[in-house]
């Protein structure tokens, strides 16, 4: 049974399920003797210099690359709260339930940035890699370098917890999706707010711009979808 799922570029797709394992389109991309462990509760698919990247973190506090466990990134008896990856596949981002927030290198193999703040609930990557936005148990919505894990700009107005972020592909707007079913989006140099419009009823659980910008689609937890 799956319990995450993540889209990646060319639309390569993989599914975490309750035993621990990885379930892809291309089933090359995780070993067929997979270790079975804790449910999967995040999970993210990019490309990379090596090909597809895929990384899961369990219930249990294990995290896996493509199925194998990295323990540098582990942290047994935490539960994991958001996952992304940038494009690039360069760097990658993981909130836990205690409020550790870790920004890690693939590059060079070590943690870039480590740091304890309210609990971040939703992690994403602008398309150049170079900015991290945190969704954060505070309402509060903070851009972050990524190469130095520095805070750079702090987004307000939200009313809720917001549990989805998402750019659009020119890395001018942010969008946020909260408990409260409303989407609010920014502007990203000025931290600006732009608009807040209501999404589908309940919480927002998921967030995306159309490539051209023009659109965007918010999926709640009840099944429905607005754009």
């Amino acid at each position: 049974e799956p319990t995450a799922w993540a889209i990646g570029p060319e639309g390569t797709w993989c599914a975490g399920l309750r035993d621990g394992r990885l379930a892809c389109g291309n089933p090359r991309l995780v070993p067929a003797d997979q270790i079975a462990g804790a449910p999967v509760r995040a999970l993210t698919v990019t490309k990379s210099e090596g090909g597809t990247l895929v990384v899961s973190a369990g219930e249990d506090g294990a995290v896996r690359v493509a199925g194998a466990p990295m323990p540098q990134l582990s942290r047994p008896g935490r539960r994991p709260l958001a996952l992304a990856i940038a494009t690039n596949g360069q760097r990658l981002a993981l909130s836990w339930d205690d409020g550790q927030r870790v920004l890690f290198s693939f590059e060079y193999r070590k943690e870039i940035d480590s740091l304890k703040e309210a609990a971040a609930l939703a992690l994403a990557f602008s398309s150049s890699g170079e900015t991290l936005a945190v969704a954060r148990a505070d309402k509060q919505v903070v851009l972050v370098e990524a190469l130095t894990g520095k805070t750079v700009r702090q987004l307000e107005g939200a009313d809720s917890e917001l549990h989805a972020v998402a750019f659009d592909g020119a890395d001018a707007r942010l969008a946020a999706g909260g408990t409260d079913g409303k989407v609010l989006v920014w502007n990203v140099a000025d931290g600006r707010l732009l608009g807040t419009f209501m999404g589908p009823r309940g919480r927002v659980g998921a967030l995306a711009f159309s490539n051209d910008g023009a659109r965007l689609a918010a999926a709640s937890d009840d099944g429905t979808v607005r754009v």
